[in-house]
């Protein structure tokens, strides 16, 4: 793990991390304020979590996941549902980053509401950071499909 500044770090100290021996991720937090204004619901807002990251297991790579909690206690969504990261992202430049939406206040029984301004503050646990493994680009193979298909997208769940 490479943090961007002491700033970074002591976030990450006092709020993100490993939180449990029984956790699976290690809790990304945003590194600055974030401030949404009502205009800009459902606009992308790229959060930086001020760390570089890299596994060096082979066969591994790295997956960001929205905490369960995310839209919950914010009112945002994570727009590209997972990111992946590849073994080789860990150059000097390669800022671990997401891309949210915001689509409410965060409270459940009025998460359409628009609100003035929120501000998420810097340090708020937000995402998870997994290892999970793979075996890699080579397990795709090109191949002549069988003449019987399964029905086309979303047929599996066709009575």
């Amino acid at each position: 793990m490479h943090f961007r500044n002491d700033e970074v770090r002591k976030l990450y100290k006092k709020s993100g991390g490993v939180k449990t021996k029984g956790s699976l991720g290690f809790d990304l937090v945003n590194s600055q304020d974030i401030h949404v204004y009502g205009d800009e619901k459902f606009q992308p807002i790229e959060i930086d979590f001020g760390i570089i990251a890299k596994v060096d297991t082979p066969g591994s790579f790295l997956a960001i996941y929205p905490r369960s909690s995310l839209f919950k206690k914010t009112g945002f969504i994570m727009v590209n549902s997972v990111g992946i990261i590849d073994r080789d992202y860990c150059g000097a430049e390669d800022w671990l980053k997401a891309f949210v939406c915001k689509l409410g206040t965060g409270r459940s029984n009025d998460w359409y509401k628009v609100v003035d301004t929120d501000v998420l503050p810097a340090g708020t646990p937000l995402f998870q950071l997994l290892v999970l493994r793979s075996p890699g680009v080579g397990a795709f193979e090109e191949f002549d499909p069988p003449e019987i298909s399964r029905g086309g997208f979303g047929s599996t769940d066709e009575g």
